[in-house]
């Protein structure tokens, strides 16, 4: 069992640090669905495997990382687009 949570955390951190190195090189944006899944998914694992080995703060660390996945994947920007100012036409 031990076997399975450590190749569960490794998998957690290559889907983070993967999601990282997509963003970075410009492949994927960072609001994208893809990097914030990769994110979550691994932040999950990765949590997952340090509560198991007893590192609290990198449980911590990763439930504060899921946190933000989370609402970034359901507070998506485009939804609450401030109205852009129209320019002042007026007609006299």
């Amino acid at each position: 069992m031990l076997l399975l949570i450590d190749l569960l955390g490794w998998l957690g951190g290559l889907l983070v640090a993967g999601g990282y190195a997509l963003v970075s090189t410009r492949r994927i944006a960072p609001e994208s669905t893809v990097f914030q899944g990769m994110n979550v998914l691994g932040a999950l694992l990765l949590g997952t495997a340090c509560l198991t080995q007893g590192s609290l703060p990198s449980a911590v660390l990763n439930a504060v990382w899921f946190t933000v996945g989370i609402r970034s994947l359901l507070w998506r920007p485009t939804l609450c687009r401030h109205p852009q100012p129209h320019s002042s036409t007026s007609s006299r």
